[in-house]
């Protein structure tokens, strides 16, 4: 049985206007596409990395105390994004975490 590249499951109108968007775009020439987002990226620095060691040291300890997995205290991205100097990140976390992660 061949396997087509479409969604199986569309209605008529969706297939269509699916079909149509995918040959407009096949149709465009490489200048016309548009541009790939870049996310620009800075390396940590020594005392962000420190730090970013002392919170994981602190979740992996409140979550063994807790009998939890410990990205349910913070995953790996939030403790990163909680590390880095500008401080963005603690405005985001809820108090709870805040409060086992003494921020």
């Amino acid at each position: 049985k061949h396997k087509s590249a479409w969604p199986a499951k569309l209605s008529t109108r969706r297939f269509k206007s699916l079909h149509g968007a995918v040959g407009q775009a096949l149709d465009l020439s490489p200048k016309e596409w548009p541009e790939t987002p870049r996310t620009v990226r800075r390396r940590i620095s020594k005392s962000e990395k420190l730090f970013y060691e002392a919170l994981k040291a602190l979740r992996d300890k409140q979550a063994k105390e807790l009998n939890i997995d410990p990205t349910l205290i913070a995953s790996r991205s939030t403790l990163v994004r909680l590390s880095l100097e500008d401080g963005e990140e603690r405005k985001q976390i809820l108090p709870w975490q805040r409060e086992l992660l003494n921020l």
